[in-house]
């Protein structure tokens, strides 16, 4: 049976150049994808890419300063690679978010900003109502329908909210006059029933006689 600390130290050496982090696919599908607009994704990548730079220069600076140490410990030089996987990561991920982000910068007109916010918002908003409809959430949240309110007037996630409620309240109304129909015979046929006995015992006290 082979060492175990022969095998760990082989399989760091194997796995040193491995990035462990986002994928092109992952990025373009769920962190950057999810947005609903170009425009929410355009500030999605303007976030990602901020973090990214500020991560990269936290440990920049703690790599250096390993770096610049002569009397290196084993676990100086432990950390020193991890840094150097960490910022070669991050680069390759900015590197992708910069595309991304370039492409969106041309494709939108930055100079209507609160237009698009509140594009992005009404899409964001229509695309949870329509999720909620479609798992079978009831009622709708209240604060999403908060949310919604809020909204300009004619925005479409206002407009379909409207039109559930509606529907909703006609529903409601279906079910209380079905409740009632189902009531009603009920008590007519309590009340059949009972004129039926009373005719019976009425019946059977005259036989007696």
């Amino acid at each position: 049976m082979p060492n175990f600390d022969e095998v760990i130290k082989n399989l760091k050496h194997e796995m040193k150049n491995e990035s462990t982090g986002h994928s092109r696919f992952q990025i373009e599908n769920f962190i950057i994808g999810p947005q609903p607009t170009d425009y929410g994704k355009y500030k999605q990548c303007v976030l990602e890419i901020r973090s990214r730079i500020k991560s990269h220069e936290n440990i920049n600076t703690a790599y250096l300063e390993i770096k610049n140490n002569s009397n290196k410990s084993t676990e100086d030089l432990e950390k020193k690679s991890q840094f150097e996987i960490l910022m070669e990561d991050i680069k390759r991920e900015l590197y992708i978010f910069i595309d991304i982000y370039e492409e969106l910068k041309d494709k939108i007109n930055l100079d209507n900003r609160e237009e698009l916010e509140a594009a992005m918002w009404d899409e964001k908003f229509c695309k949870e109502l329509i999720s909620h409809v479609l798992m079978g959430g009831s009622p709708i949240p209240v604060s999403l329908a908060q949310n919604i309110w809020s909204l300009p007037d004619g925005s479409s996630s206002k407009k379909q909210l409207s039109g559930l409620l509606h529907q909703n309240a006609i529903a409601n109304v279906e079910r209380a006059n079905s409740k009632k129909t189902i009531t009603d015979n009920i008590l007519d046929t309590s009340k059949l029933i009972n004129k039926e006995k009373i005719n019976e015992s009425e019946k059977r006290n005259t036989d007696d006689k």
